[in-house]
């Protein structure tokens, strides 16, 4: 026995429940495709779920999905809380789920009010910020920790990539006409829904709080 405290019920359920919202919002976005034939995977973006038929279940994906990050930023936090940077790591893992919620609340279409298409832009660029500093702070993080230390360089890996190419498609959405919604696809519905399942399992899996490192006994 190395001391590790054993895991608490929190921390397991707040792991399980990142890894749930993460299947639902999979699913969701996948099953649109079945109920509407108007979203062209290659050219409509994840946003115009959000207006028209079914919209409200696609409003509900993106707040599930947001809140299951939000999950995963408190364990995450009370998990690694001995470790330097967990602070910063579970703030940008909050800040990635308010970012969806915030997509997911303040659709663009032409009836928004300046107020909720502002607020839909600010989502929109804190998303690949979020993600971005989350990559590299939960993996600094991460590392510390020699069970996690698989997970810090698969977690920046997957952070890196979708970051890059959301910010991509923000900055210049004009160059991905054709292809933006696969592009797009690929971030949300492959990269960060992945991330946040293997982040969950872990966090379900592991003993809270870390172990602080214990200085060697004088003789």
């Amino acid at each position: 026995m190395n001391g590790e405290p054993r895991p608490t019920a929190g921390t397991i359920f707040l792991g399980l429940a990142a890894a749930l919202t993460a299947a639902y919002w999979v699913l969701t976005t996948l099953t649109f495709h079945l109920v509407r034939s108007d979203l062209d995977p290659c050219c409509t973006t994840l946003e115009t779920y959000t207006t028209g038929t079914w919209d409200w279940w696609a409003q509900s994906a993106f707040v599930v999905f947001g809140l299951g990050w939000i999950a995963a930023a408190i364990s995450l936090h009370r998990t690694l809380l001995a470790i330097r940077g967990a602070g910063l790591a579970g703030l940008s893992a909050g800040l990635l789920g308010v970012s969806l919620i915030g997509l997911g609340i303040f659709p663009t279409n032409a009836a928004d009010t300046p107020i909720a298409a502002t607020l839909h832009d600010i989502s929109g660029w804190a998303l690949p910020a979020a993600a971005f500093s989350l990559a590299l702070t939960g993996a600094w993080t991460m590392r510390a920790i020699p069970k996690w230390r698989p997970l810090a360089w698969t977690s920046l890996a997957l952070g890196l990539l979708s970051s890059a190419l959301i910010a991509a498609l923000t900055i210049a959405p004009n160059t991905f006409v054709d292809t933006a919604g696969w592009w797009q696809r690929t971030a949300l519905i492959v990269l960060l829904p992945t991330w946040l399942t293997l982040l969950g399992q872990r966090l379900a899996r592991s003993r809270t709080p870390a172990p602080t490192p214990q200085a060697p006994a004088h003789l």
